[in-house]
């Protein structure tokens, strides 16, 4: 299979399982207090090299935006980039937009 384009694939995990189950592939992820936070985040793979160049969570009306930065850089191997912010419990009922940009 060929990627030729992004392809995307956020989440949100609110309990250990699901953080557990959407992290599966990631070395080392952190560990969260769930009593406290959850997480926004995500993966992306591109057909090229890159990496997280910058993210930012705000708080616009009802509604947190997730806005992630991916850089693409100048060389042609397969790249996954991973993101993921952990956000207080008292947001979890907002609505979520993620915003991902390269």
């Amino acid at each position: 299979m060929q990627l030729t384009k992004q392809e995307e694939y956020p989440f949100t995990a609110k309990t250990q399982e699901e953080y557990a189950s959407k992290t599966a592939c990631i070395a080392n992820p952190p560990e969260i207090d769930f009593s406290t936070h959850y997480i926004i985040g995500g993966s992306v793979y591109v057909p090229r090299c890159a990496e997280l160049q910058d993210q930012n969570l705000r708080l616009v009306g009802d509604k947190l935006v997730y806005q992630v930065h991916i850089d693409q850089l100048d060389c042609q191997a397969l790249s996954m980039v991973h993101f993921m912010v952990a956000v207080p419990i008292s947001y979890k009922d907002k609505e979520v937009d993620i915003q991902i940009e390269y």
